[in-house]
């Protein structure tokens, strides 16, 4: 984004696409840094919180991994890690400091060494590691979790309550049960944003339960539902 978007631009908001927002996101984009204690940060962002309060570098890739990658890089074990499906990036700082080009050399180190993965993941390479590690050692600003609901996404151990839910500005389905999924869970949430204006034809997937379906060959149709949005 750094490259992309005119130098004019100093601050932007990513949001992943598997989210729904409930709140002003101007709030997000003015207050986002005012967490970093006076110094300069190159992102904010929700630091991840799984059943335990810390979740390491080590636990997301496995350890055989990471010995792998501390051969390569000084990566402490226990890097607590952010979620980066929901970020304000500062982009002067990135374009000054040069960030996506270190960005992109490390992940080509990663991929160079086969750890691409991450548990839980959804897509085929992780954008969570680069960035995580990237910011090892760089001041980043915390956002209030309700910037960054997690957990929709998977069977969580500690669900986000209704009270977590009603007051989350953002809700992320992060994890391998994405909303348009029809055995997906808290959809009730992205339902009232979807139309059956969208998407006609894979509309009548949108309420059916996996469970349901019948017949060989359909099982995937059913699953996958129409992520709409309109």
């Amino acid at each position: 984004l750094a490259r992309f978007l005119p130098g004019s631009i100093e601050r932007v908001i990513w949001i992943d696409p598997d989210t729904i927002i409930q709140g002003d996101v101007s709030d997000l984009f003015f207050g986002a840094f005012r967490r970093a204690a006076g110094r300069e940060a190159g992102l904010a962002a929700v630091p991840r919180s799984f059943t335990r309060l810390n979740y390491d570098i080590s636990a997301a890739i496995g350890l055989d991994a990471y010995r792998v990658l501390r051969s390569r890089l000084t990566v402490a074990r226990d890097l607590q890690m952010f979620n980066a499906g929901v970020l304000v990036l500062n982009l002067t700082m990135w374009r000054r400091d040069r960030l996506t080009d270190e960005a992109e050399g490390l992940i080509g180190l990663l991929r160079s060494l086969n750890i691409t993965s991450f548990r839980g993941m959804s897509t085929a390479e992780s954008s969570q590691l680069p960035m995580n590690i990237l910011f090892r050692n760089r001041v980043m600003a915390i956002l209030d979790p309700e910037w960054n609901v997690l957990k929709l996404g998977y069977d969580a151990a500690d669900p986000p309550s209704q009270d977590t839910l009603s007051r989350g500005r953002i809700l992320h389905w992060n994890g391998l049960l994405k909303p348009w999924l029809a055995n997906s869970r808290y959809r009730q949430h992205w339902l009232l944003y979807h139309s059956v204006r969208c998407c006609t034809p894979l509309n009548q997937f949108i309420r059916r339960p996996a469970a349901a379906t019948v017949g060989v060959g359909a099982s995937q149709a059913n699953v996958e539902a129409a992520a709409c949005g309109c």
